[in-house]
């Protein structure tokens, strides 16, 4: 078994191409999202750092193809020059339709892929591990060997839902709502009048 299902590099092209399009702002509502390491293709997951490191040490808001491969040289990663496919495929990148919304939605898309592999393995592992029972093992040493890692893996997991709000969205809306519609009393009555009188 293997989980090449898993897997969507076109998909991780994608988000780079609109990252590399909309700039660092875009960049950084994908980091709320995706990780480095979600991306599965190597370059690409080298492509998002260098991207991380512009925005971060060098205060880049936009992104420029000879300004990557000069901070690409400068941390040490030169394959972009020494190695011509390389080039053509961040070169690639650059040809981008995607809408800022578009961009997010695949790397939503891209987050539950990473996980389910993250899942996969852990099954992988556990698995393993099952196989490998002898039978003197008590039924707490039993039910541990299944459940540790499933606790573990999901415990990893901070956010299940991976939509990106803004802090008071809906302020507008709900002070309005309290503004047409006011209450005398606010909150729930004790049952003894004089003190809720006193309380307000």
């Amino acid at each position: 078994m293997s989980h090449v299902n898993l897997i969507d590099h076109g998909a991780e092209r994608a988000v780079l191409s609109g990252i590399l399009k909309h700039g660092s702002d875009l960049l950084l509502d994908i980091e709320n999202i995706l990780d480095t390491s979600d991306f599965d293709y190597k370059l690409n997951q080298k492509i998002f750092s260098i991207l991380k490191y512009m925005v971060y040490e060098k205060n880049c808001t936009k992104f420029e193809l000879a300004t990557i491969l000069v901070i690409a040289k400068e941390i040490g990663y030169e394959k972009f020059i020494d190695g011509k496919e390389k080039s053509d495929y961040l070169e690639m990148l650059f040809i981008s339709s995607h809408s800022e919304s578009n961009t997010i939605n695949m790397a939503i898309f891209l987050s539950k892929l990473s996980l389910a592999r993250q899942g996969f393995s852990c099954l992988t592992e556990t698995a393993s591990q099952i196989a490998g029972i002898t039978g003197k093992e008590s039924i707490d040493e039993l039910i541990s060997i299944i459940e540790d890692p499933i606790f573990d893996f999901t415990g990893k997991i901070t956010c299940h839902e991976n939509t990106l709000q803004q802090i008071g969205s809906n302020f507008v809306e709900t002070m309005q709502a309290v503004s047409e519609n006011p209450q005398d009393i606010v909150g729930l009555p004790t049952g003894f009048s004089r003190w809720d009188y006193i309380i307000g």
